[in-house]
């Protein structure tokens, strides 16, 4: 599994690159092909790969095309489907990662991108062009999204170790939280939004993220209804 992290600073503050710097140092113990980064202007955005798929061995995330840049750990099933849909060339078919295609969504369908993937997935593209973050992930979570949100910092991270290693993002705990998680009567207790720090959360599965420097918006884009 590859492993995705970024910092956005919504206050407008520069980015800068070194801060990218003791989260990836979080995850060295994970097995990985190559390490890449990507910063520009109040963001940056970074990429752990672990090649699972043959498109993915040359593959350089992040990635940026026509004023988008994505990171992302995916895995898409419903590639043929989305070759036309997409408007991707017969000659790029063969080849194409499956973090383009999402990226090829996304500027087909904006946020309802999510809604005609398959596969698991979490990723993350700034969009130049609107000034905002977009973050989905999968319709049963099992690749994982956790970030950290306050008025001028929006932070993810796929693992909650690299999250917390950001100098921008404070360790401090939720008593309420683990109050609720002692005092559950279930013999298992899980909560699809919250973490035991304050202001970190999860995504939660079957929803997209996006914000910009002064709104945040959370949406639900997928039920078992639906089927």
């Amino acid at each position: 599994m590859s492993s995705i992290l970024g910092i956005y600073h919504r206050d407008g503050k520069p980015a800068a690159h070194d801060a990218l710097i003791p989260p990836l140092d979080a995850l060295k113990h994970n097995v990985y092909d190559r390490i890449s980064t990507w910063t520009e202007g109040s963001i940056s955005f970074a990429h752990m790969m672990l090649a699972i798929t043959p498109e993915e061995k040359e593959e350089v995330l992040p990635l940026t095309i026509d004023g988008c840049t994505i990171t992302a750990d995916a895995r898409i099933d419903n590639r043929d489907e989305l070759f036309d849909a997409c408007n991707i060339p017969p000659s790029e078919r063969e080849s194409i990662s499956d973090s383009l295609i999402i990226l090829r969504a996304y500027q087909t369908w904006g946020k309802d991108c999510p809604q005609h993937l398959v596969g698991d997935y979490a990723f993350a593209i700034w969009d130049s062009s609107q000034q905002h973050v977009f973050c989905a992930r999968d319709h049963i979570g099992v690749k994982p999204f956790y970030y950290y949100l306050s008025q001028d910092v929006f932070a993810f991270a796929s693992d909650l170790r690299a999250l917390t290693a950001f100098e921008d993002v404070p360790v401090e705990i939720d008593e309420t939280e683990i109050g609720r998680y002692l005092i559950s009567l279930e013999t298992t207790y899980t909560n699809n939004t919250r973490t035991f720090l304050k202001d970190t959360y999860k995504l939660p599965f079957a929803h997209w993220l996006t914000l910009d420097n002064q709104q945040i918006a959370l949406k639900r884009y997928w039920t078992p209804t639906d089927q």
